[in-house]
């Protein structure tokens, strides 16, 4: 039987070193949310907008 192993865990590595490493510690963005609370619904569109 053929034992793949070692290229699979070369993918692995190669994967883990481009992919996710890089982005585990981001640099964080600041996040800025509004909320809008709705008196009823339905709500007609040129109200919501």
């Amino acid at each position: 039987m053929h034992d793949g192993r070692t290229l699979v865990e070369a993918r692995l590595e190669r994967a883990m070193g481009q992919l996710v490493r890089p982005v585990q510690y981001a640099e964080g963005v600041p996040l800025v949310l509004s909320a809008w609370h709705v008196p009823g619904e339905p709500v007609p569109v040129d109200q919501a907008l």
